[in-house]
């Protein structure tokens, strides 16, 4: 790979990781926020008369739509990777 090619690849990689960078960073802050505080305010306690999972809210959504917000977020970051490195 010539310098021009890998300047190109390098500026097309930023380009798309700066369209993810919002949802990326939200969930650097939650990950800090559970690994090193042991709390998050993001996380709505399950209350006791309804503990059911499915109640637990993340980051402001269901858990289920969050984790499948967030997979499908992940899953669109790691399809158009590969794309920076076409020439």
């Amino acid at each position: 790979m010539t310098s021009a090619e890998r300047s190109g690849a390098e500026a097309r990689l930023l380009k798309i990781l700066r369209q993810h960078e919002g949802w990326v960073a939200e969930m650097k802050e939650l990950r800090h926020a559970i690994a090193h505080e042991g709390t998050s305010e993001q996380f709505v306690p399950v209350s006791h008369e309804g503990p059911l999972v499915q109640d637990a809210k993340v980051a402001g959504f269901r858990a289920g739509e969050f984790v499948v917000r967030t997979w499908m977020q992940i899953k669109a970051l790691t399809s158009e990777v590969p794309t920076a490195f076409q020439p």
